[in-house]
């Protein structure tokens, strides 16, 4: 129910409509939902999850937490590169660093600063400074055998 679904406070769910597959005990079942009902019932928890989510979102903000740094592929309106990572509980994360360093790679303590508009992404603020690296193109690792 949609109540146990709030009680329970998910971060993140993921929703779809039952489809019958053709041969299958599934299929057989009495007491099917129309299509209508499934869709309204789909829009109810794409809903509800969404305000979840963002609310376990804001509960980051103040948090200081270490960041798996991955990439940088857009600029600030200041024009400093944004880099992305992760947090332990796999948030999506973005600070601007200054040009010229790059946090890739790194796993960097970072302040959780707030939400950042309707993205789901939150902003950072690096508490560590990220090495300098004159050559912004960063080394592949093989770890196979």
């Amino acid at each position: 129910s949609l109540e146990f679904i709030e009680a329970t406070g998910f971060g993140h769910i993921h929703i779809f409509s039952f489809s019958p597959r053709a041969g299958t005990k599934a299929a057989r079942l009495p007491g099917q939902l129309t299509g209508d009902i499934k869709k309204a019932r789909s829009q109810q928890l794409h809903a509800l999850a969404a305000r979840l989510k963002r609310e376990a979102l804001a509960d980051q903000t103040g948090r200081v937490v270490d960041i798996l740094w991955e990439s940088g592929e857009h600029f600030d309106a200041g024009g400093k590169p944004l880099w992305y990572g992760h947090t332990p509980n796999y948030h999506r994360v973005q600070v601007a660093a200054e040009p010229g360093t790059s946090p890739a790679r790194q796993i960097l303590g970072t302040r959780i600063t707030g939400l950042c508009g309707q993205d789901q992404i939150l902003n950072g603020e690096l508490l560590e400074q990220p090495v300098a690296r004159a050559d912004q193109r960063i080394p592949v690792v093989n770890f196979s055998r």
